[in-house]
């Protein structure tokens, strides 16, 4: 409870004890924390670097996401690499499974983006 509570963030009586849905902003912008929480627990250097990576590529992912406005063609060239190599940083990881958003986010958002703008 001690990292939820230094990143900003409370289970949700009204989500059956699980974080809202914008909570996963204050989470990502509290990224630092998270980092450096699990430094304290002896995770490798390498696996640090991974969890920096993901972290870094999800910020630079989250904000398209969350736009009503139409992106330039640039942009989702740039999504559509992000999401690649989120997706193969994720897969360095042991006992990482895909969820269905994860595969909608990886397979199916770019095309959609660059179809419907």
């Amino acid at each position: 409870m001690a990292l939820l509570h230094d990143v900003g963030v409370a289970p949700a009586p009204a989500h059956g004890g699980a974080s809202a849905g914008n909570e996963c902003h204050t989470t990502s912008k509290k990224n630092t924390v998270i980092i450096a929480f699990l430094a304290k627990y002896n995770v490798s250097r390498v696996a640090l670097e991974a969890y920096t990576k993901a972290w870094r590529l999800w910020n630079r992912i989250r904000p398209a996401l969350n736009t009503a406005s139409i992106l330039p063609h640039a942009d989702i060239v740039a999504f559509a690499a992000d999401t690649n190599e989120l997706m193969a940083t994720l897969a360095t990881f042991e006992r990482v499974s895909v969820s269905a958003k994860m595969h909608m986010l990886h397979r199916h958002a770019s095309p959609f983006m660059a179809q419907c703008g």
